[in-house]
């Protein structure tokens, strides 16, 4: 799964990346990974991130990938890992960040 998100290279100190993949990864107690992997629906959980330009403005936003080595051992709840996906990823207002 991939999303276009706003440029993060001003958030550097925060690394908002990183914190989210901290969430997603199998290091924190209830993460995305731990949670697949307990109900045997994944292997893996990724969360990677690279700058792209726009060609139109000749802005640069950022791509945000999170894949998910299903098992396959489970295909009757991908949705329920989907949903649970969707569900976890919380967008916090640029506003709202504190430096």
């Amino acid at each position: 799964m991939v999303w276009a998100v706003p440029s993060v290279c001003t958030l550097y100190e925060s690394n908002p990346v990183a914190v989210l993949a901290y969430f997603l990864s199998d290091k924190h107690p209830y993460g995305l990974e731990n949670y697949l992997k307990n109900n045997h629906l994944a292997t893996e959980v990724k969360c990677e991130f690279s700058a792209m330009s726009d060609f139109d403005n000749s802005t640069i936003c950022a791509l945000i990938t999170i894949c998910i080595d299903l098992n396959g051992t489970r295909p009757d709840l991908f949705k329920v890992s989907l949903f649970f996906l969707m569900e976890s990823l919380v967008v916090i207002p640029p506003e709202q960040l504190k430096y």
